[in-house]
């Protein structure tokens, strides 16, 4: 009645050790795609934020062009967001630049941005929501001179080609966790 099994005392539960093994690295290969879809759609939500922000600060752009056209010299000094250089002595720009030399328009605090009203009118709360905040995109003009337009007819002595150039910058309001667009072009009405 003493008999022993002999094949049952071999078993070390090895099968158990593999079947905890694979277990573990499914668990682990989960978890990653896990974290990677995560990531991919945090991604995709940045991608869509920042090209809203982006053609919300290239309306304001085009607003600020659209108010150089529109002024007149006479009133060019009571543009909102417009600065001259120190060194401008015309009568038409009526706000002089004060920055330091080495502070770029666009990075002074003492900066006044304009607001762009006209394309924030027409967009929908959702959109209003989705750029973080209830403040319009907003731009800056800076007059840049008197420049030829580029035919070269300043070389045979004639003044007549000769245009104001202006530095539009536009820019997103900086809000924590939304993209930060600054969009810049030179315009010559």
């Amino acid at each position: 009645m003493n008999a022993q099994c002999t094949g049952l005392s071999r078993q070390r539960g090895a099968t158990l050790l593999v079947a905890m093994v694979m277990l573990i690295v499914m668990t682990l290969l989960g978890l990653a795609s896990i974290r990677g879809t995560a990531m991919q759609e945090r991604m995709g939500a940045n991608l869509y934020d920042r090209s809203v922000a982006f053609q919300a600060v290239e309306s304001a752009l085009r607003e600020a062009e659209a108010s150089i056209t529109a002024t007149t010299s006479a009133n060019l000094g009571t543009q909102t967001g417009l600065y001259c250089p120190a060194s401008f002595s015309g009568a038409a720009c009526g706000v002089r630049d004060t920055a330091s030399a080495f502070v770029e328009r666009w990075d002074d605090p003492d900066t006044t941005w304009a607001s762009a009203t006209g394309w924030w009118a027409t967009v929908d709360d959702d959109m209003k929501a989705r750029l973080g905040d209830e403040t319009p995109p907003q731009y800056i003009i800076e007059y840049m001179g008197e420049f030829e337009d580029g035919t070269g007819c300043g070389k045979s002595g004639r003044t007549d080609c000769r245009g104001p150039r202006y530095r539009v910058t536009a820019r997103m309001v900086p809000t924590a966790g939304r993209p930060n667009v600054m969009l810049q072009s030179t315009y010559r009405p």
